[in-house]
């Protein structure tokens, strides 16, 4: 369905199964939703004779109370009739994404073994569990004694920390694989040359601006770096390329060169410096990396089993772990994704530039083919 708003300010896009409205702040999109859930309200009951279940996120608790409201004000000006709909939660579903999370866990999360009467706790609480587990696994893992070395590079507050951001990417990409020394390679020589490239990018805008005699040296010192970084063996001689960078002339801002170019030559060589200053870009790291990681990964697996298993026993889930736990039910269970969309007719999505990744991935899983506004 298509149909402007009032101020005329855009036109939705139309799909085969869903409406997309993009336009600027102010425009009306809110207010256009509000009036598409009672357009659609009273068309289905034409056709049905009942009212369409219908779920309506939002982005913030505000923004949902404010959502009600105007609807109920709209329902007055337009339908008394509509007033029973629009009071109804249970046909009429208004919430934070994480509110429909939350419904969607109650009535399905047995099948992950979580107590539908779980609670939602706060981060200090969950950061309670999370070091008895990191005790727990450091006092009993077969390999104890080599895990307890990581003491002496990680403090225990850094290694917690460490351990629940292993255990949310693992929840959301349980498939992933670690860099090794060839990818991590190649990720910095990738970094590199786009250095080389923002280089030949300040050195072109040097020269375009009659630049004075230091300037222009430090344009050609410049440019013998960037021929050297995008050398293939250009990591065999990282110490002579920071020497190089490091002995560069200096070039202070003066009236022949524009305030922009002063700042991009500023903020290039906060760059090279982070890229040669910082230990994770030097060459003889990234194996010292791979070998790290390896003696973590025993602590993080372990971590991250131990941390989902002990939420479930306590049936206590984090904010996020709404939307991890509902990721984790609708991939492995994917029959509760689809029952759960065929208690709905329709979708609403506020503020849909607003969601996540994640988010979006479950808002397609969880609603199907229902049709959708956003």
């Amino acid at each position: 369905m298509e149909r402007a708003l009032p101020s005329q300010a855009f036109e939705p896009v139309k799909l085969d199964r869903s409406t997309i409205v993009r336009a600027g702040a102010g425009a009306g999109k809110t207010t256009a939703l509000t009036e598409h859930v009672l357009d659609v309200a009273r068309q289905f009951h034409k056709l049905h004779e009942r009212y369409p279940r219908i779920v309506v996120t939002t982005f913030t608790k505000k923004a949902t109370q404010e959502l009600k409201e105007r609807l109920v004000l709209l329902a007055l000006q337009k339908d008394n009739d509509l007033l029973a709909f629009v009071n109804s939660s249970s046909i009429l579903k208004i919430s934070t994404i994480h509110g429909i999370l939350d419904q969607y866990l109650r009535q399905y999360g047995s099948f992950l073994n979580l107590d539908p009467s779980f609670t939602v706790i706060n981060s200090s609480m969950a950061s309670q569990f999370a070091r008895q587990v990191v005790r727990r696994i450091l006092l009993n893992h077969p390999q104890k004694e080599i895990l307890q070395s990581l003491i002496d590079d990680f403090t225990f507050k850094r290694l917690e920390k460490l351990c629940r951001e292993y255990y949310r990417i693992k929840m959301q990409y349980p498939e992933m694989t670690p860099h090794d020394q060839s990818s991590l390679e190649k990720i910095t020589q990738h970094h590199v040359h786009y250095l080389a490239s923002k280089i030949d990018e300040m050195v072109r805008a040097v020269e375009s601006e009659e630049p004075s005699p230091k300037w222009q040296d430090y344009a050609n010192h410049m440019k013998g770096l960037s021929v050297e970084l995008k050398r293939e063996s250009w990591s065999q001689s990282f110490d002579f390329l920071k020497n190089l960078f490091e002995s560069a002339p200096t070039a202070t801002k003066t009236k022949n060169v524009t305030e922009e170019t002063n700042e991009f030559k500023k903020d290039l060589s906060a760059r090279l410096r982070d890229l040669f200053d910082d230990e994770c870009y030097h060459p003889t790291s990234f194996l010292q990396f791979t070998e790290k990681f390896e003696l973590c990964r025993s602590l993080f697996d372990a971590f991250a089993e131990e941390f989902l298993q002990l939420k479930l026993q306590m049936a206590a889930v984090e904010i996020n772990d709404l939307e991890l736990f509902s990721l984790k039910l609708s991939r492995d269970f994917g029959e509760t994704a689809k029952a759960f969309s065929e208690e709905w007719d329709y979708w609403l999505i506020d503020e849909y530039q607003d969601t996540s990744p994640v988010q979006v991935e479950l808002i397609e899983k969880l609603s199907q083919t229902r049709p959708q506004y956003v």
